[in-house]
């Protein structure tokens, strides 16, 4: 087929190009046949695993209409004895705008025994196009690298192959089952990135599906605190951005994975093990511990979360450096909760002390370094803890109500994504608003 010309094909080219450098394919437009020879058919894309590869593995030709060309391009692969060209592992073959649609017919009919497929673009098969490409790559490779492939699909859309649609037809296929998959957190990342494509609501229905499973499927996090606690990270954000789910059974379930916690229970105070348990305790636990508050606030389920908490830092009795985070952290849990047991005690411990600093009850720390801890100030600008009741806005002054997109937040706060210390302060903010 001569160069493309029209916009349309040329778009269509540039996508399945780019989706094929994301597979880890040789890539190649326009391509001769035949090198050397002046009277060589030139191929519109291929794909090759290996640059070295004398033929390519996949074939693709794109067709502004099904015109009389269009059955010559399929003759001049498919027609070569194996000799000659060998033929490709498939045929992907593109009409974009209407045309003969008897010539469409004539051409599936004919050659669909080869490993050939036409996909009419403007019938609304897309989508069709993208899952047939999918298959025949995972013929060859066990993984995608499916971050990259939705990223594509929401900077250059693709007909009716919507991000949302391309994961609907992966999971209808249980590639989403698959360890090491990443099928959950490439969908965390992009929306921890602002990605508009998968939305919250999907999201929502997938984790859900996700938690479902008998056996979650294994995620390649690399914040150790995403990849140590994974089911019970994602059990206290569905409940958090979910309003509508059923709290009772959720937390029988959290409840579940605490007693069966291996060598201890989950939230057991189990200090002087190793630094990194300590830092695990006294740095993470505040945070999650309090995303679970959140999550309940308003049943009677999310004292037991602040409960579990003060236990903590019943254990260690005393504010400093390393210490201060969790007792602050405590009190903002502990008024989410409605838990005045628990902020009486955190009041008492801090006041002990004199109170906490001024800028800590305003901007929350977000974490514990146990090796440089910061100098948090404890002993100066100190505010004094007031009574229950009387933690409000005037004792916060001043005061910055602040618009949280809470989704994007906590995968970035909590799973690791983006940018995790915006997340964890945006997270800070939006627990203070539900403290008052």
């Amino acid at each position: 087929m001569g160069t493309h010309r029209r916009k349309p094909g040329l778009e269509v080219i540039e996508f399945l190009s780019n989706l094929g450098n994301i597979l880890n394919y040789n890539t190649q437009v326009e391509e001769t046949m035949f090198p050397g020879s002046k009277d060589s058919p030139v191929l519109d894309l291929t794909w090759r695993r290996q640059p070295s590869a004398r033929f390519p593995l996949f074939v693709f030709e794109v067709e502004s209409t099904a015109t009389k060309s269009a059955t010559d391009n399929v003759f001049k692969v498919m027609s070569r004895k194996t000799p000659v060209y060998q033929k490709p592992l498939y045929f992907f073959h593109v009409i974009v705008e209407p045309g003969p649609s008897a010539r469409e017919q004539n051409l599936t009919d004919s050659f669909d025994k080869d490993n050939y497929g036409l996909y009419s673009l403007y019938n609304y098969e897309g989508l069709k196009l993208i899952s047939d490409i999918i298959d025949q790559h995972l013929r060859i490779d066990a993984h995608l690298d499916l971050y990259h492939i939705i990223l594509q699909l929401n900077e250059q859309p693709f007909y009716n192959a919507s991000p949302s649609s391309v994961l609907d037809y992966l999971i209808y296929r249980e590639y989403d089952r698959i360890d090491g998959s990443n099928f959950l957190s490439s969908i965390e990342q992009l929306i921890a990135q602002g990605v508009t494509n998968p939305d919250h609501s999907f999201y929502v229905k997938y984790i859900k599906r996700w938690l479902g499973y008998s056996r979650q499927p294994w995620q390649e996090y690399e914040n150790l605190i995403a990849a140590g606690y994974t089911e019970v990270l994602h059990c206290a954000i569905l409940q958090s951005i979910e309003p509508n789910s059923d709290p009772k059974s959720m937390f029988q379930r959290i409840l579940e994975i605490e007693k069966n916690y291996k060598p201890w229970e989950l939230w057991y105070p189990a200090f002087g093990l190793s630094r990194d348990h300590d830092w695990v305790l006294l740095s993470e636990f505040p945070l999650i511990l309090t995303l679970f508050c959140c999550g309940f606030a308003g049943s009677e389920y999310s004292k037991y979360f602040s409960s579990k908490l003060r236990e903590i830092f019943k254990k260690i009795n005393v504010v400093d450096d390393f210490t201060a985070h969790g007792v602050l952290w405590l009190l903002i849990a502990s008024r989410i909760a409605g838990d005045r047991d628990s902020y009486n005690f955190a009041r008492t411990l801090a006041n002990t002390n004199g109170g906490l600093p001024a800028r800590l009850l305003r901007e929350p720390t977000i974490l514990v370094d146990l090796y440089e801890p910061e100098d948090l100030g404890l002993s100066h600008d100190l505010l004094s803890i007031p009574p229950y009741n009387d933690w409000n806005e005037s004792f916060l002054q001043p005061w910055k109500p602040t618009e949280v997109n809470l989704l994007p937040s906590l995968l970035s706060g909590f799973m690791g994504f983006a940018d995790l210390y915006t997340g964890r302060q945006a997270f800070a903010q939006y627990c203070l608003e539900k403290s008052i």
